[in-house]
């Protein structure tokens, strides 16, 4: 069972981390960008492009989504034992009683197996590499992220992205030293697990937010979208009509 104390953070947490996915993904300005340069602008009225408006990460739901990932850290827990088990006898539960002699050695197989769940980075680890739920795995970086903001005491979205950047290459000198724990593991994996809300759709916010970096991307692919073979006759009409068209 992992503590309720491991995933739940308190507003002082939940305001860095909501600064610091700015710092690491500034929409406002990647958008700013697209229609000063007159690039690809969604097809459709979007609300973050309205004057005064902006689009920030806190905007699509992905910092509520990522402490929901934290919640549900309880439901990993039988897994990660069950990975530590196969892990430290990766044969145990071969349903094959000469795996390890015979059967491996007529393969070419080396005698020693290795279970690598680890290692094909679909399972989190702590640093010297032992599988661990998402909770217990962000539990020792959070007060190392209180102070290495305190230290660097950014003021406003650049010095978020400045520091976003830093703690990506392990390059910020308020990160605290004299201690395992690098800076870039922890953002690396803190920007996979936004993104899989950004991306997936599974952030708890009101549509367009929900889907608006997916908008900006270009992208009309959508968990539950399904498309009649009347649309891509539209579809088809529509690209034939196009390229006919004199330049």
């Amino acid at each position: 069972m992992v503590p309720a104390a491991l995933t739940v953070m308190d507003d002082e947490l939940r305001g860095i981390l909501e600064k610091l996915s700015e710092g690491m993904f500034p929409l406002g300005a990647w958008i700013e960008d697209k229609v000063k340069n007159d690039r690809y602008k969604p097809h459709e009225h979007v609300p973050w492009r309205e004057k005064g408006n902006s689009l920030s990460v806190k905007d699509t739901g992905a910092v509520v989504f990522f402490e929901e990932l934290l919640e549900q850290s309880a439901e990993e827990a039988p897994l990660v034992g069950r990975f530590a088990e196969v892990i430290a006898d990766p044969l145990r539960f071969s349903p094959l009683l000469d795996a390890a002699g015979d059967w491996r050695a007529a393969r070419g197989l080396d005698h020693d197996a290795k279970f690598g769940i680890v290692g094909s980075g679909n399972m989190l680890a702590t640093a010297d590499g032992a599988p661990v739920t998402r909770a217990r795995f962000y539990a020792p970086y959070w007060d190392l992220l209180r102070q290495a903001v305190a230290d660097a005491a950014p003021a406003n979205a650049a010095d978020w992205e400045l520091f976003a950047k830093a703690l990506m290459s392990d390059a910020s000198p308020a990160w605290p030293g004299n201690q395992p724990l690098k800076s870039s593991v922890f953002v690396k994996q803190l920007g996979r697990d936004l993104l899989q809300s950004l991306l997936n759709m599974r952030n708890p916010a009101a549509d367009p937010w929900r889907v608006a970096f997916l908008e900006e991307l270009g992208e009309h692919r959508r968990v539950g979208n399904s498309f009649t073979r009347y649309d891509v006759e539209r579809f088809v009409r529509a690209f034939r009509e196009r390229m006919g068209a004199p330049a």
